[in-house]
């Protein structure tokens, strides 16, 4: 519990601005209804080009593995990681949900191992499979129910 207003500790408590504050803040010229609908035009226009950002991923994550199991080097395992996370932030917003969640379960799997071995090795390749399965279909979505398959099939790896 937070001394100060009771709440359980680690809840974040956001105050809105005090009316100081909002004084000081210089006024806005900028139409954010145009601003908005700019903003969302451009995503979606970056939308359609990410099948070809998540093949390119692919194709690298695919690279990463194979030098992975052959060397079971830590720093390799951390730049698949680290792109795991780079595509779990994308698969979401453009419509791979399913890439979302297998990239989230591939960098959290990977972060507490500090010496990666050939168990570590093969249970990436699966993930990386999973990935590039769910790219090679053009699995938008949750997937239907091969998604929900694939999802419970690697769910069981980090058991």
């Amino acid at each position: 519990m937070n001394a100060r207003d009771k709440t359980p500790k680690g809840d974040v408590i956001i105050d809105p601005p005090s009316d100081t504050l909002k004084k000081k803040a210089p006024p806005s010229k900028v139409d954010l209804d145009a601003a908005l609908k700019k903003a969302v035009a451009a995503v979606d226009k970056i939308g359609l080009e990410y099948p070809k950002f998540l093949a390119r991923d692919c194709a690298s994550l695919r690279q990463m593995t194979a030098e992975f199991k052959q060397t079971l080097a830590k720093p390799v395992m951390d730049n698949i990681r680290f792109l795991a996370h780079d595509m779990k932030g994308q698969g979401g917003q453009f419509g791979y949900p399913l890439v979302t969640a297998i990239c989230d379960s591939l960098q959290k799997y990977l972060a507490p191992i500090e010496a990666p071995d050939v168990r570590t090795a093969e249970i990436v390749g699966i993930y990386v499979d999973a990935v590039l399965l769910v790219e090679s279909r053009k699995m938008t979505g949750e997937g239907g129910e091969a998604g929900k398959v694939l999802l419970a099939s690697l769910s069981k790896l980090s058991d």
